[in-house]
């Protein structure tokens, strides 16, 4: 890939494929959120690639203990190369750009959720994704490669 020109991948859809938030009873004082990913991707009979970025969260109560919610979001973005501007491989994008694009998409829904709860908004942190799914994958002593196996990657914030 030349660096200096554009990668030539369009985004043909960005859509959300699963949501479900579970507000528990019992909400009470600040909350501490666990996040965990899943990130996957494959290349479509079309020759499009498909990335599909899932979020679970977990939110529990700093003052009780007990668990204030639950919730697990899935974006799925369909990409292609730009007819006569390709300058990277779909697969390329996918394993290294992909996430980062579905990351706003998880990160508001997740805020707009709890908030939509009655519940302090769930603000999901700026990260690196491809970063911490490496990240994972060195604690677990793998091969910091990107396949087309789904990884998962876990982030606490306060």
């Amino acid at each position: 890939m030349d660096k200096q020109q554009q990668p030539g991948i369009i985004v043909k859809a960005i859509y959300q494929h699963k949501c479900s938030f579970e507000r528990k009873q019992g909400y009470k004082g600040p909350i501490t959120s666990n996040f965990a990913f899943r990130y996957g991707y494959k290349i479509l009979d079309d020759g499009c690639g498909m990335a599909e970025l899932t979020l679970s969260a977990k939110g529990i109560s700093k003052d009780t203990q007990v668990a204030v919610y639950e919730s697990e979001i899935t974006f799925i973005g369909v990409f292609s190369c730009l007819e006569g501007a390709k300058n990277m491989s779909v697969e390329d994008f996918l394993a290294n750009n992909a996430p980062a694009l579905l990351m706003p998409y998880i990160r508001e829904s997740l805020s707009g959720l709890s908030a939509k709860a009655g519940l302090p908004a769930v603000y999901l942190p700026p990260i690196n994704i491809m970063a911490l799914m490496s990240q994972q994958a060195l604690e677990k002593k793998e091969e910091p490669t990107v396949t087309k196996t789904k990884k998962s990657s876990k982030l606490a914030s306060e």
